[in-house]
């Protein structure tokens, strides 16, 4: 029973490769631009679009990820 216990807290969130897609809109135009991250957990992949989508100035950014073999969102 201890072992089980032992294993369970060691177990660690699955990873996976993950589509990122980083969306910039600025007074000067549009683009988009896709990259592959990989090695990280749906959690880790969240924060990983919050860090990257920001606002400045009249500049946004969007950062928007699935993972990798799926279809891409949809806005």
């Amino acid at each position: 029973m201890l072992l089980f216990l032992f294993l369970v807290a060691c177990e660690k969130d699955e990873t996976f490769c993950w589509n990122c897609r980083k969306d910039v809109y600025a007074p000067g135009g549009y683009y988009s631009v896709v990259v592959q991250v990989c090695g990280m957990s749906e959690s880790e992949i969240k924060q990983f679009e919050k860090d990257n989508s920001v606002l400045q100035g009249v500049t946004t950014i969007e950062m928007t990820c699935w993972k990798k073999g799926e279809p891409a969102p949809t806005d």
